[in-house]
């Protein structure tokens, strides 16, 4: 179209008239009505393109100097729990003590309830340590599994000593001075 057809166009129009009407009316533009219609003019006109980078371009330059040090230094902070006032921080390290505390006073409560457990089974009370557990059924499983494969050793050990039977010992020392009448009987019988 040349300037002289739009000239025409324009000029039979009123001053105070609207022309996108008469612009859109005659093909001279597309109106874009949804995202597609905008991808569609980004890709055929280099120059909105570039319009468009350079002004991504811009925001994110313009995020990095304004916005991006104060997220990345609140994400620090909270790493490394700076940020906690300093009655949060004693606050959070009394809960911890705390806990240690409870834990203690469990563990202690374990050994002195299975401390009797142990006696009755005449297992020695040192061996605690090693079947104490987290809780009171892995404590009573440690100790019952100790007893049964202690029990089960000893029993295989005492039946290995019966089943090699039992050879007395040699006395070396037939010629027994000190006793008269051994002396005398192994004379006669013809031992010495």
């Amino acid at each position: 179209m040349k300037k002289s057809e739009i000239l025409e166009l324009i000029g039979d129009l009123e001053d105070t008239a609207d022309i996108d009407n008469l612009i859109l009316g005659n093909g001279f533009a597309k109106p874009i009505t949804d995202v597609e219609g905008f991808n569609k003019l980004l890709a055929s006109n280099k120059e909105i393109q570039g319009l468009v980078d350079s002004k991504v371009t811009n925001g994110i330059e313009t995020f990095k100097k304004n916005g991006m040090q104060k997220l990345i230094d609140a994400a620090v902070l909270k790493a490394t729990n700076k940020e906690e006032t300093p009655e949060q921080k004693a606050i959070r390290e009394m809960k911890q003590e705390l806990d240690t505390m409870k834990k203690e006073k469990a563990r202690a409560e374990r050994i002195a309830k299975f401390k009797d457990t142990l006696s009755e089974k005449k297992i020695p009370g040192d061996l605690m340590e090693f079947m104490l557990g987290d809780d009171d059924e892995t404590t009573t499983a440690n100790i019952e599994l100790f007893e049964n494969s202690m029990k089960s050793y000893v029993d295989s050990q005492v039946q290995t000593k019966l089943n090699a039977g039992y050879v007395p010992g040699v006395n070396e020392n037939t010629n027994n001075q000190t006793d008269p009448i051994i002396a005398q009987l192994n004379s006669v019988m013809g031992l010495q």
